[in-house]
Order: structure tokens, then sequence, then C-alpha cells
């Protein structure tokens, strides 16, 4: 009978580490895609940002152009 009760026992010990060992796996899969994704993130951060400031720079140039054409425009309507 005590024979049982010790395979019993190993079997569930065997078991629950089976089990941790699959939880342990599992959470880090996910600390990994997280890490991954959070990694994604700054870089897509970073491509926004250098896209917004090349965006901005020819903003400032298309508006020097429109105010130039308009005191053009002014200069021939004045004449």
């Amino acid at each position: 009978m005590k024979s049982i009760k010790e395979s019993l026992s190993l079997l569930f010990a065997q078991k629950k580490e089976s089990i941790e060992r699959h939880k342990k796996r599992k959470l880090q899969e996910e600390i990994n895609f997280i890490v991954a994704s959070r990694k994604e993130l700054f870089s897509l951060k970073s491509d926004l940002k250098e896209n917004i400031s090349k965006l901005s720079s020819r903003l400032k140039i298309a508006n020097q152009e429109t105010r130039s054409v308009q005191e053009q425009i002014n200069n021939v309507l004045k004449n």
C-alpha cells in the first residue's frame, strides 16, 4: 500500500513540476512578445518623429514659397 502512495505522490510531484515548467515557458513567451513589441513601438516612434521633422521642414519651405508668390502677385497687382 505504501508503494502505491509513494508512486501516486511521485506522479503528482512530476505533474506539478510539468505544469510549473509549462507556466514558466508560457510566461517567458509572453515576456519575449512584450519586449519585442516595445522595441518595435520605439522604432516606429523614432520613424514617426523623423517623418514629422521632415514634413515640418517641407511645410516651412512651402509656406515661404507661398509668401514669396503672394508678394509677387501683390507687386504685379500694384503696378
